[in-house]
């Protein structure tokens, strides 16, 4: 089995905690972030600013208990291309009316083009691309 050792997590020892006058509950950590920085994913922070409107649809989803969001939200990024500017989770929710080992996850999906006002319809059929790949990658449904 092929494992990388990516840092140690620890509590501090009391003497050091009497020491410093910390209180307990104090960790200290060291990563190695060369092991960390490929599964960092970052949206470039300069863009081109679009003079159009945007557009905001929120997407809720039933996904198995273990989906991670920042997984889905990268494949919505990848799925909406250069239209999704702006993916935010905002809400998680387990308990009733979900089937077992599922959750919900909702997100707002912001939408511009640099090119032109997006039309219902477009943003329609972006959404239904979106949904289609999150349903095939995650096994995700539409609430």
């Amino acid at each position: 089995e092929n494992q990388a050792e990516w840092g140690w997590i620890g509590a501090l020892h009391p003497e050091v905690l009497e020491n410093y006058k910390l209180k307990d509950g104090v960790v200290a950590a060291e990563l190695q972030l060369d092991q960390l920085f490929p599964f960092w994913v970052q949206k470039p922070s300069l863009k081109k600013h679009s003079r159009y409107p945007s557009v905001i649809r929120d997407l809720a989803l039933a996904v198995p208990e273990q989906t991670q969001a920042g997984d889905i939200m990268r494949a919505i990024y990848a799925a909406g291309s250069e239209l999704v500017t702006q993916v935010t989770p905002f809400d998680l929710y387990q308990g009733e009316h979900l089937p077992p080992g599922t959750k919900s996850l909702a997100f707002s999906l912001t939408l511009q083009a640099l090119d032109r006002t997006l039309h219902d319809e477009e943003v329609n059929r972006l959404q239904t691309k979106i949904v289609a790949h999150l349903e095939k990658t995650f096994h995700a449904l539409q609430r």
